[in-house]
């Protein structure tokens, strides 16, 4: 067992493709499953779906309150 890809397509791809996640090892050339997020839209085009920079980090020291 490895790591994946996931790809997830709101294009019309045909019944069992369309709005279901998929696993894939083979969008990324050479790196292959890096746990990437992948999402082709209603026109056709594919986003890489990119979390990062969406939290922060707070380090509570003994006796914060929190």
């Amino acid at each position: 067992m490895g790591m994946f890809d996931y790809f997830r397509s709101s294009f019309d791809l045909g019944p069992d493709l369309t709005n279901v996640e998929c696993q894939t090892k083979d969008i990324e050339e050479g790196i292959s499953g890096t746990m990437t997020q992948y999402w082709l839209d209603p026109h056709g085009y594919l986003y890489v779906i990119d979390y990062s920079n969406t939290q922060d980090l707070k380090i509570y020291e003994p006796g914060d309150p929190g």
